[in-house]
């Protein structure tokens, strides 16, 4: 019977970790941009603000759990930060319109892959934005 528990316990265990996958986020700009470039890989910045309901739902709906975070993972170079401590990152370029906000970057010159996602945007939105940019193969 132990046996039976343990056996039961571990597999649920897993079955529960595989299923929950996150974003590997970094939280220091620099130290991400300089390991985008060495790995050749692009940026995917999230600004949140502190407090903020939107910056929270978009974090753990839309960048939480969803069957794209994988792909995150492996395509991009992944950092969030909160606007309100502009001196972590470069806030000259990357400067919201509205909170969240999500921007795309070309790790070897900054610039921008495609317009910031500003707001909130659902996972199914975010699924097919990421599919095409994919698809321009950056």
């Amino acid at each position: 019977m132990k046996h039976c528990f343990i056996l039961v316990f571990f597999f649920s265990t897993l079955l529960y970790s595989r299923t929950l996958e996150h974003i590997r986020w970094h939280w220091d700009y620099d130290r991400a941009l300089i390991e985008a470039k060495q790995k050749h890989k692009p940026i995917m910045l999230f600004l949140q603000k502190k407090n903020s309901k939107e910056s929270k739902k978009m974090l753990f709906t839309t960048l939480c759990n969803q069957s794209y975070i994988k792909d995150i993972n492996q395509k991009y170079i992944s950092i969030v930060l909160f606007f309100e401590e502009k001196n972590l990152y470069p806030s000259e370029l990357f400067y919201p319109e509205s909170l969240p906000a999500v921007f795309f970057i070309d790790s070897k010159n900054e610039s921008l892959l495609i317009n910031p996602i500003f707001g909130y945007m659902p996972p199914d939105q975010f699924r097919i934005l990421l599919e095409n940019l994919n698809k321009k193969k950056i």
